[in-house]
């Protein structure tokens, strides 16, 4: 199966970043950049010990650090408010929602990504287009 982008909570947040960022929306997501690190630094600990390959370990922390750290980076320095918490929570409802349309939900999704790390296989999207395009390239 190939991972969907939609049932990541992590590019939803991406995506929010970059509403924010260019000023298409007053919400920050700052808050929610360091929840999701933190549950990526997680995963990253449980592929480690896991034992999955190297280059899946170096991937998800370059995808990590491009789509979670540097934004964090960019906006470390405003404030935040309450409101920017509520609506990532509402945001949050609206994913949960966005799964059971789906047929599916949270829980089966955080299996999902633990069987594949436990398994060695690849569970997120960015993850798998990017070692699926290396191993396609082909060098002279």
């Amino acid at each position: 199966m190939i991972p969907r982008f939609d049932y990541n909570f992590s590019y939803w947040i991406v995506l929010w970043f970059l509403l924010y960022y260019f000023h298409y929306i007053k919400y920050s997501p700052k808050l929610w950049l360091i929840f999701t690190i933190i549950f990526s630094f997680v995963a990253l600990i449980i592929m480690i010990y896991y034992k999955n390959p190297i280059i899946y370990i170096i991937t998800f922390f370059v995808i990590i650090s491009i789509i979670k750290i540097y934004p964090l980076y960019l906006i470390h320095n405003k404030l935040y408010k309450i409101c920017d918490f509520l609506f990532g929570i509402f945001l949050f409802i609206i994913y949960l929602f966005w799964l059971f349309i789906n047929e599916t939900n949270f829980i089966n999704i955080l299996k999902y990504n633990f069987e594949a790390i436990k398994d060695k296989h690849i569970g997120t999207p960015m993850l798998y287009y990017l070692i699926t395009f290396s191993k396609n390239l082909k060098f002279p």
